[in-house]
């Protein structure tokens, strides 16, 4: 299946996202999804868990979401949003509307969910890529998470090149936990088991 959705994650990357989020697939099973901008990443972990229910959390603010000027072989190569490409829930739902798993949720984690309640399953968090946002991100949802359950992200790069914060809070989880970050060779997804 080819994910036709605009975004930023490549086709291995859902490929990751698919593999290691299906291992939650149970009717009791509720994941969340932070920036989920225009549904690329919620389409393959909706699939990867249909039993269950995933919370896809974003502002979707109007704002034009791509990333420059490119030829239109690297946009089809890469599905990238195209100029003019707004993010907005309605562009969101449409894109994902055959995963009736999916709950949109419209606003910012956490400032806007802090009386949330439920365990979840697992966290892909793929939202700002700058503290204080990403940290209080992380802080806020790690109780949150069931034993055996997932902390996921995108954009984690060993060298630091791209995202520092991402890479410094990885790394601080690293610490923190005790435990080596997995991150498959090819892609910029992290993940700890906990």
């Amino acid at each position: 299946m080819d994910n036709k959705i605009p975004g930023y994650m490549t086709k291995e990357e859902c490929a990751v996202l698919r593999t290691l989020f299906a291992q939650y697939n149970s009717a009791e099973s509720i994941g969340v999804e932070i920036g989920s901008l225009h549904g690329r990443s919620s389409y393959e972990i909706s699939h990867a868990i249909p039993l269950g229910k995933l919370y896809c959390i974003d502002g979707w603010d109007g704002y034009d979401s791509s990333s420059g000027e490119y030829t239109e072989e690297f946009y089809n190569f890469t599905n990238f949003p195209k100029k003019g490409t707004m993010t907005t829930l309605e562009f969101f739902k449409e894109n994902v509307k055959d995963c009736k798993n999916i709950i949109p949720v419209k606003g910012y984690s956490p400032r806007d969910i802090k009386n949330w309640q439920l365990k979840v399953d697992f966290i892909f968090l793929d939202a700002l890529h700058s503290n204080p946002s990403d940290w209080d991100n992380i802080k806020f949802w790690m109780p949150k998470i069931k034993a055996g359950g997932c902390l996921a992200g995108h954009d984690f790069y060993s060298d630091r090149s791209q995202w520092p914060d991402v890479h410094d809070n990885v790394r601080q989880l690293e610490t923190q936990l005790q435990k080596k970050v997995s991150n498959p060779i090819g892609t910029s997804i992290w993940y700890f088991i906990l």
